[in-house]
């Protein structure tokens, strides 16, 4: 196996009990139980090639650029969360919680690494600082750009701007240039090429302007001018990347003497030096990196772990009742509460000022005029009976606040949060991040599927688990369902069209013939229109 910046990549062998098949001409290949399963069995456990954290997460969660594992401590976290803490320039917390979590759980990292170049980047120690620096980093770092209209930076703001896979199929594609300049610079030029590519090549891989389907807000666009629109977003961003790797003096290139083409037939070997020609052949060209952006489209999964405070919570939960725990939980949740308020603070100063342009008839009327009845009568005067009606509608709403501060007054114990789901996630924002694996990306998809992926504990670094959801038979494909949520039949297929294909999985296909037996039913139970006999009046039924 070959070595990305001196170490081995983690592409993960078929574990015993699975085995990748060629399932049918439509699905490609596909992982398939050679074994009987149990509910719950953990079939396959696997490291990612490659993963990052979402760039809108990272300002509310410290995790290891490289591993993702979360860094710092529970006070740490909560700090960054409530705004006290930046990230980018992190301090030691002030406080500190009774109770902690033991030592040898290792849930966080005591070490924060920065980059050595300054980019802002952090790490859990200097093993993932250095592989990260190796097999990606030090081609994408900024840390030591002296301006903005560096290449590098704004591929990276192109990026931002149109889609974040784009940082992903750099973060690819510099991995391979890492993959490359690691082997003996003796062996022929295209394969150490090959090489290089090759923990990439089992992936299936379409062009990002052959598969990409139209957003809503661009259904107006013709197929021809959106395929336009991907292919002038793709070159931009590789025409800024290369250019990048070329002045680093990173870019591989070779010349390749290639021979013009024949009609007349002849022998290739006859043809005289004078009819060749020079080609510059780099690592990777456009239509290979449009390739890369079609993989991760088509192939990665996004990651998404729960906070490590709310496992924090959790890990308290299961404590026996004590001071230190009740104190811990009360510091905690008086912290979320100040968070939550910022957060309905902060989405009622949007809603009161919004910042969305004014439309040209709010441009030409500002404010409406008041009529002369309403400038000699600013505010007309209230009856005796609408002063005593309007005071005690003042009263009733002074009681359902004081009753609703008498609400909050009281205290949640920590099992009520944590059942609740939606808020936990609302306040104590859950790790968001995507990563490309070499087997479990192999895995098809199914509405009704037999295994789900779950990342394990919040703690540590990312690791894929495919677990059992219902007993599996010697035999039977291993699928799980590309989408997160339940959709109808119409919205499934409409989801999946981003991964080039209409399902005809099992599910969808039942659901279909449930459809249809139920439009023809009322088709048929739609009862026909009758005449009325001409000797009919108006006022008497046909039908009698």
């Amino acid at each position: 196996m070959s070595s990305s910046g001196g170490r081995p990549m983690p592409i993960t062998a078929p574990p015993q009990g699975v085995e990748i098949r060629n399932i049918s001409p439509c699905r490609g290949r596909g992982v398939v139980a050679t074994k009987d399963f149990k509910k719950g069995d953990i079939l396959i456990k696997e490291k990612p090639l490659l993963a990052y954290q979402d760039s809108a997460n990272v300002p509310l969660l410290l995790a290891c650029g490289h591993c993702l594992r979360p860094l710092g401590c529970v006070e740490l976290q909560m700090d960054i969360l409530k705004g006290d803490c930046d990230p980018a320039n992190l301090e030691a917390p002030s406080w500190k919680l009774p109770v902690q979590l033991p030592e040898e759980s290792k849930a966080f990292s005591p070490e924060v690494l920065p980059c050595s170049m300054g980019c802002g980047a952090m790490y859990c120690g200097k093993t993932c600082r250095d592989e990260a620096k190796n097999d990606y980093h030090k081609f994408l770092c900024v840390g030591s750009l002296k301006t903005t209209e560096a290449p590098l930076y704004q591929f990276k703001m192109h990026a931002l701007r149109n889609n974040l896979d784009l940082i992903f199929a750099g973060k690819v594609l510099v991995n391979i240039v890492a993959r490359f300049l690691s082997q003996d610079p003796s062996i022929d030029f295209e394969k150490r090429a090959q090489v290089a590519k090759r923990p990439y090549m089992s992936f299936v891989k379409k062009k990002w302007w052959d598969i990409a389907v139209k957003p809503k807000h661009l259904l107006h666009l013709s197929n021809e001018q959106f395929r336009k629109m991907m292919v002038e977003q793709l070159t931009t961003s590789y025409t800024l990347l290369s250019q990048a790797l070329k002045e680093s003096k990173s870019w591989p290139t070779y010349t390749r003497y290639t021979a013009n083409s024949v009609s007349d037939g002849s022998d290739r070997s006859s043809i005289t030096a004078t009819a060749a020609k020079n080609t510059t052949v780099s690592v990777m060209g456009l239509e290979e990196f449009a390739s890369i952006v079609g993989m991760l489209h088509q192939n990665q999964l996004g990651i998404r772990r729960a906070s490590p405070v709310k496992a924090y919570l959790e890990h308290l939960n299961k404590l026996e009742s004590s001071k230190s725990k009740e104190t811990s939980w009360r510091v905690i949740r008086d912290k979320m509460a100040e968070i939550q308020y910022q957060d309905e603070y902060d989405e009622e100063e949007e809603e009161n000022n919004p910042q969305e342009e004014k439309s040209p008839q709010e441009e030409k009327f500002p404010q409406e005029e008041k009529s002369p009845q309403e400038e000699k009568f600013p505010q007309e005067e209230k009856s005796p009976q609408e002063e005593k009606s309007a005071q005690e509608q003042t009263h009733s709403e002074e009681d359902i606040q004081a009753g609703k501060e008498g609400e909050e007054e009281e205290e949640m114990e920590i099992g009520d949060v944590l059942k609740d789901t939606d808020l936990c996630d609302e306040i104590l924002c859950p790790f968001d991040g995507a990563a490309l694996f070499s087997l479990i990306c192999t895995l098809n998809h199914s509405c009704d599927p037999n295994i789900v992926i779950d990342y394990g504990c919040s703690f540590g670094p990312v690791e894929a688990r495919v677990v059992a959801l219902r007993d599996i038979r010697k035999g039977e494909e291993l699928c799980f369902s590309y989408l997160r949520k339940k959709l109808t039949l119409e919205e499934r297929r409409h989801e999946l069209l981003d991964y080039g294909f209409v399902c005809t999985c099992k599910a969808c296909e039942e659901e279909e013939k449930l459809e249809k037996m139920a439009a023809t039913k009322k088709h048929k139970k739609k009862p026909n229109k009758k005449k009325c006999c001409p000797s009919t009046s108006l006022t008497e039924s046909c039908c009698n």
